[in-house]
């Protein structure tokens, strides 16, 4: 009996062990210790995408202060900034699931790279709008920009994580610290921008940031495999 016990337990900590490598780690004790290391190439790739999503967000946070200010130069009301702030996720609502298929069929990068291409381009053209008629084909762009990036990012992140489950935890936490951030800095820095300059140079500003943001994503490796 004594025997079988024993045979039965170690059979049991093999299956444990085995379980527990095929997801990235292995048991010492009681611990889990990991069996993917970091290096350099996964650093860079943790950095490239979390410090590019943290201007993006930073952007969205750089145009709330100046939306008062902006509108009332358009001699829109309450609702003027309201329509600023819905175009985009009126877009968002209905590109989301379909720009989800399309990170899965044609990759990740394209969306990402011409994502924040695109909603530069509504960016700065937000920036020129004279009337609410050509403002809110430029909130459109901005909004199929933004989902087409945040669809990339998020099968991007998702690829990473898969590759490194014993860090998955680490990897989201930094990945929310510095979305965190961007929204703090963000409105600090757009209620600078608007007292300094106006309104008008902060949604250029945006722009800029998301056209630096395309281009670090252009440098990180498709994470997208081939069936």
């Amino acid at each position: 009996l004594c025997r079988r016990g024993v045979g039965r337990w170690a059979v049991g900590l093999r299956r444990k062990s085995s379980v527990t490598a095929g997801s990235g780690g292995s048991v010492a004790g009681n611990e889990v210790v990991p069996l993917t290391p970091w290096n350099r190439k996964m650093m860079k790739t943790i950095g490239v995408l979390t410090g590019c999503q943290f201007l993006a967000n930073a952007s969205f946070g750089i145009i709330i202060p100046v939306l008062p200010q902006f509108a009332s130069e358009l001699g829109l009301g309450a609702s003027g900034v309201g329509a600023i702030l819905s175009v985009p996720a009126i877009a968002r609502v209905f590109l989301n699931i379909p720009l989800g298929k399309a990170a899965d069929h044609y990759g990740r990068k394209p969306l990402m790279v011409y994502g924040n291409i695109i909603g530069a381009i509504g960016a700065c053209a937000t920036g020129f709008a004279g009337s609410l008629f050509t403002l809110l084909p430029a909130r459109l762009l901005v909004g199929i920009g933004t989902a087409s990036s945040m669809a990339g990012t998020s099968a991007y992140m998702a690829d990473v994580t898969a590759k490194m489950p014993a860090y998955r935890a680490q990897i989201m936490g930094v990945q929310h610290t510095m979305v965190t951030a961007a929204f703090v800095a963000g409105p600090a820095l757009g209620g600078l921008l608007a007292e300094a300059y106006g309104a008008r140079p902060a949604f250029l500003i945006v722009g800029c940031a998301m056209v630096v943001s395309g281009i670090g994503y252009s440098t990180l490796d498709e994470t997208r495999t081939k069936e």
